[in-house]
């Protein structure tokens, strides 16, 4: 069964939500949410069989019991509604009840990542495209990201740096009051590390700095990246424990 919860002091204490079909009742079981997102008095929940909807995060109502005609992984909150994603293909909705299906980037073989500023949406996941393998050219998957700025409608190819031992690999992207962030698996040493990119409008980035880990703790392997207007956070893992970076800028 589906559960959610709130919390009114920054997580320090939470509280159970209320649940309920149309038409008031308990909902049935077997309907739980992976991905959620909301904010400014819309939230939307979405499950392999499932779209919840709630206007404050503490009260909630089950819209749907076949959720989106396709999986996705990732979903996020704009300033027009909501964008999700996955190699189920994109959909966006204004209440997150109705939903409408989106072509997605062209070339776009799976897309992982998205980030939302405003209507602006920067995504990054993979395009095939040769490569070299042990030194030897082959066709794989590598790293893309795409901008849209008309919140997933019509979107165009940016270039992310690959520099500084960093891999053909995205893996994360984030939006904070100065823009965009990315970070991109790399290494350094022979350790693992991660390559931190910035951007202001999402076409034109720079290298921002490296995370590699600390004193007893070398190395740095990316793992779960999202940002607010206060600011971007990565988690990973660094010697075997976890840990997490957090910048105001991003830099």
């Amino acid at each position: 069964r589906a559960q959610f919860f709130f919390s009114h002091n920054g997580g320090g204490t939470w509280s159970l939500a209320s649940e309920s079909v149309a038409g008031g009742g308990a909902p049935p079981p077997g309907h739980p949410a992976t991905l959620v997102a909301g904010g400014q008095g819309n939230w939307v929940a979405i499950g392999p069989a499932s779209i919840w909807v709630s206007g404050n995060g503490q009260t909630w109502l089950l819209v749907s019991t076949t959720g989106l005609p396709g999986q996705v992984n990732v979903l996020r909150r704009t300033s027009g509604g909501f964008v999700a994603l996955g190699p189920g293909g994109m959909f966006t909705s204004k209440n997150g009840v109705s939903w409408q299906r989106l072509a997605g980037p062209t070339g776009a073989t799976d897309v992982k990542y998205l980030a939302s500023a405003g209507n602006t949406v920067l995504v990054a996941g993979e395009v095939t495209a040769d490569r070299t393998i042990a030194g030897h050219p082959a066709v794989g998957a590598v790293g893309a990201a795409w901008l849209s700025r008309d919140g997933g409608r019509d979107w165009t190819a940016v270039s992310i740096p690959a520099g500084h031992g960093a891999t053909d690999e995205i893996a994360g992207v984030a939006a904070d009051a100065a823009g965009f962030v990315a970070v991109r698996p790399a290494a350094s040493a022979g350790l693992p590390v991660a390559d931190v990119d910035r951007s202001a409008d999402g076409v034109t980035w720079t290298f921002a700095t490296t995370l590699a880990g600390g004193p007893g703790t070398p190395g740095f392997t990316p793992g779960v990246m999202n940002g607010t207007a206060d600011g971007a956070a990565i988690t990973g893992v660094s010697a075997g424990q976890l840990i997490a970076y957090g910048s105001a800028n991003g830099i």
